[in-house]
């Protein structure tokens, strides 16, 4: 919830922008689809559902290791009808960057998925920001003020 609403109150304010949400699976294993997870999927889903249902541009799903077909199938239900149509499950590098070229500029896409963005991933200077803000708020959790807190 922290990060989308770091996108639409200090990144973007306009109520009729919509996102473009990246999940990357690369990596991931069967075995990490337990628990925590899971509650964590079902949490972020209705969440996104309930406030923010009409803000997702896309959804592309990449890098889905074979057995993703399986949790699809469970993760599914849980996801609204609108936002259904909205996803993408993009398997190899050529439909990860086709698809991210209908969408955002060549310019913006990190070079991980083809792109020409100057920024690894984690270091635009948007994701630096987001980083610093989660810092300090975590700081202030602390009860640390010296970063300028209450």
């Amino acid at each position: 919830a922290m990060a989308t609403e770091f996108q639409w109150q200090y990144l973007v304010r306009d109520d009729l922008r919509r996102s473009i949400y990246i999940i990357d699976l690369q990596g991931m294993r069967f075995s990490d689809f337990v628990g925590d997870v899971v509650d964590f999927v079902k949490r972020a889903s209705g969440l996104s559902s309930q406030h923010y249902p009409e803000r997702a541009g896309a959804v592309y799903v990449i890098n889905v290791p074979a057995w993703f077909k399986m949790i699809w199938n469970v993760v599914k239900p849980w996801v609204d009808e609108a936002t259904l149509k909205k996803i993408s499950i993009l398997r190899d590098k050529a439909e990860i960057r086709r698809a991210m070229e209908e969408r955002i500029p060549l310019h913006n896409i990190p070079q991980e998925y083809g792109g020409k963005s100057p920024y690894p991933l984690g270091k635009s200077p948007e994701e630096v920001e987001f980083a610093a803000l989660v810092e300090h708020n975590n700081r202030l959790a602390r009860g640390d003020t010296s970063c300028g807190g209450a």
